[in-house]
């Protein structure tokens, strides 16, 4: 089989300080951003894939802090695509803390699916995921998932598993039912 699923790193900068973060690991630089060359070289590979079905996803840090270059790489994958005739999805991973009206237009206007992370209730989450000045993130992430759902659109959502959240395991599922969300990922454990 050939590779289908595409993740583009598209910055390592964010606006949160999550507890389990890969990118504070020793060495990483925390101003990296994908510059557009980067982004179209990226997006020419990708479209190489003998796959006739591509899935481009979109993570950081926070993607959308280098939101015009997610924009200018799907816009560049479209006028690719002219010449590979190739089915293409486009999703971005995302905190929501920079979501606003335009981002969410166009992310509608791409057709450009949306997941966020939701670790749970709001004792948990705010534990995991706090802004960069302390401050937890639950009210915000709730907020913008309403946001997103009043726009008409389906929203997903990833829960990561810490030592803490692992307290709390009828809470997290009570989170995600109460959420009205029809389903959550589960991966392997990973030692951080």
């Amino acid at each position: 089989t050939s590779t289908a699923l595409h993740i583009f790193a598209i910055t390592n900068r964010c606006n949160q300080n999550c507890v389990y973060c890969q990118a504070k690991a020793p060495g990483s630089r925390l101003d990296g951003i994908m510059n557009i060359e980067t982004g179209k070289k990226a997006v020419e590979i990708a479209m190489q894939s003998p796959s006739q079905y591509l899935t481009f996803e979109f993570q950081g840090g926070e993607p959308l802090l280098n939101f015009g270059v997610i924009l200018e790489m799907i816009k560049y994958s479209k006028e690719l695509n002219t010449r590979y005739n190739k089915d293409i999805e486009y999703t971005i991973v995302t905190n929501l803390i920079a979501l606003d009206n335009d981002k969410l237009k166009a992310l509608i206007d791409n057709n450009v699916s949306i997941c966020t992370s939701l670790d749970g209730c709001e004792l948990v989450h705010n534990q995991n995921r706090k802004l960069l000045s302390g401050t937890g993130t639950y009210e915000k992430v709730k907020n913008a998932i309403g946001i997103v759902r009043a726009a008409g659109r389906h929203i997903g959502a990833i829960e990561t598993t810490t030592k803490f959240s692992l307290r709390y395991p009828e809470e997290i599922d009570d989170e995600y039912v109460n959420s009205n969300l029809d389903g959550i990922f589960l991966r392997p454990l990973t030692p951080l």
